[in-house]
């Protein structure tokens, strides 16, 4: 049952209106901000907002992955992230 869902998904890349739609909510969602980034951190904690930012930009490179991450859970309506470091 589960692999017939995980079949229909991938399927979804193949409809052009379902594909372009995911395109759509990657694109929109992946915008830059007026200060070009992807990703606005926040933090009243100086040492927290440093973690965060090299965290997102520096390991887990939020500019390039973003929106194939983005796209693929809105695709499969999830998404796991292994991270082996």
């Amino acid at each position: 049952m589960i692999l017939q869902l995980y079949s229909d998904y991938e399927a979804m890349d193949h409809d052009p209106i379902i594909a372009a739609a995911l395109d759509i909510i990657s694109d929109e969602t992946t915008s830059r901000n007026e200060y070009g980034q992807v990703l606005n951190i926040n933090s009243s904690d100086e040492n927290v907002r440093k973690v965060l930012q090299n965290l997102f930009y520096d390991v887990l490179n939020i500019d390039f992955n973003a929106w194939m991450w983005i796209r693929q859970m809105c695709k499969y309506g999830d998404f796991f992230l292994k991270m082996e470091i």
